[in-house]
Formats: C-alpha cells, structure tokens, sequence
C-alpha cells in the first residue's frame, strides 16, 4: 500500500516541481521585462536630456522660431514617452510582484508534497522492518522448534 502510495507522491513531486520551474521562469521574465523597460526609460531620458542641451546650444546663436519650437515640441513627446514607460514599468513590476506570490505558492506546494512523500517513506521503511521482524520472528520459532524436536529425538 505504502509502495504504491509513494510512486504516486513521486510522480506529484515531479508535477509540483514542474510547476514551480515554470513559475520561476515566468519571475525571470518579468524581471528581466522590468529590467529592459527600465533600461528603455533609461535611454529617452538621457535622449531627452540631448535635446535640450541641444536646444540651449542654438538659443545661444541665432535660433529661428520654428527651430525652437521643433525642440520644445519633440522634448515634450520625449517627455510623454517617459511617463509611458514609467507606467508600464509600474505594471511590470505589479506583473512581477504576481509572479513571485505564485512562485512562493508553488514552492509552498512542492514542499508540502515532499513533506508527506518523506513522512511515508518512513512509514514504509517501518512496515518494511515490521515484515522483516516477523518473518524473523517465525524463522526463529521454526528454528526452536526444529531444535527442540531434535532435542528430544536423541
């Protein structure tokens, strides 16, 4: 009964352990998402930055009013794609913070299994030694008694 039981917690095992890698690759893509969105963000920023120095440099020269306003117009998308991203990074961090409860669950899950998988190994291994004194047990008693038989016989 135990044997078979324990085949059927390690193929659980398995499932659970399965489940928990997948869960731990879904954080590590999020994780790495955030990471490059970041990293994006980053990047308009310090393009952002290059406009306006930009457009410091020409105001010190003769600057024509439709140049000035180009700068002005296209940092102000650079600053909208900023915020964007900022949002989306808000929701990919939210994603991630998903993904990390699942992947404590998961955990939480396979642990428990491995837990009774180990409380029924020992089970076995004591109806295991249960079977083995008694069949100890009874080879001592024929033993006995083929010995007192014999005993008496001579």
């Amino acid at each position: 009964m135990a044997h078979r039981r324990l085949k059927q917690y390690a193929l659980l095992m398995r499932v659970r352990k399965r489940r928990e890698d997948l869960k731990a690759a879904a954080l590590a893509a999020a994780r790495r998402d955030v990471r490059n969105a970041e990293r994006d963000r980053d990047q308009i920023e310090a393009y952002q930055r290059k406009i306006i120095e930009q457009a410091t440099d020409s105001s010190r020269g003769t600057l024509r009013a439709g140049r000035a306003n180009e700068y002005i117009h296209y940092e102000r998308h650079l600053a909208r794609l900023a915020v964007k991203k900022d949002a989306e990074i808000a929701t990919m961090e939210q994603t991630a913070e998903e993904r990390l409860e699942e992947l404590s669950e998961a955990a939480k899950q396979r642990r428990i299994v491995d837990k009774l998988n180990e409380n029924l190994g020992r089970q076995h291994t004591r109806e295991q030694a249960k079977i083995e004194q008694r069949a100890h047990d009874e080879l001592g008693a024929v033993r006995s008694a083929l010995d007192a038989r014999r005993a008496r016989g001579k």
